[in-house]
């Protein structure tokens, strides 16, 4: 069994992609383990809507905030090859999907990609998109005094 861990390269603002680590899976199949983590404790981050459908409550911190916490991760080759040769049980056998990260605790996720086209060895870059709206405020109390 070959396990190889790729080094992440780049942060991605709040969220990043904090882990690859690929296997064999398999005749024609190589799978990646992917961790995503929050890079930043103090904002959340909440699943992006389309700004017509937005409302004041797209960056609501409460609990009852469906959107709070989602990520939306598409998993792709760099060399253009089909994305249907990448599924992710994670997002129903897609290669894209929405991920919920639980009190700031890595979350990770299998693709498999099936090699059976592959007649060489070869490399390529594997892109992980992630999207997502982030929020942070800070609150603090005001003393308003009467100078009169």
């Amino acid at each position: 069994m070959t396990h190889k861990e790729k080094k992440v390269l780049k942060i991605v603002e709040d969220q990043r992609v904090s882990s690859v680590k690929q296997a064999f899976a398999g005749q024609n199949k190589l799978s990646l383990m992917i961790e995503i983590s929050q890079a930043n404790a103090d904002g959340t981050i909440f699943k992006t809507i389309e700004s017509a459908n937005a409302d004041d409550k797209v960056c609501d911190d409460s609990t009852t905030n469906i959107n709070k916490n989602k990520v939306h991760v598409e998993v792709r080759l760099a060399d253009g090859s089909e994305d249907e040769s990448i599924t992710c049980s994670e997002f129903g056998q897609s290669n894209e999907g929405t991920i919920t990260l639980y009190n700031g605790l890595p979350k990770m996720f299998v693709c498999n990609m099936d090699t059976a086209d592959v007649n060489q060895d070869y490399e390529t870059p594997i892109f992980i998109d992630l999207e997502y709206a982030y929020g942070q405020y800070i609150e603090t109390n005001v003393e308003i005094k009467d100078y009169q």
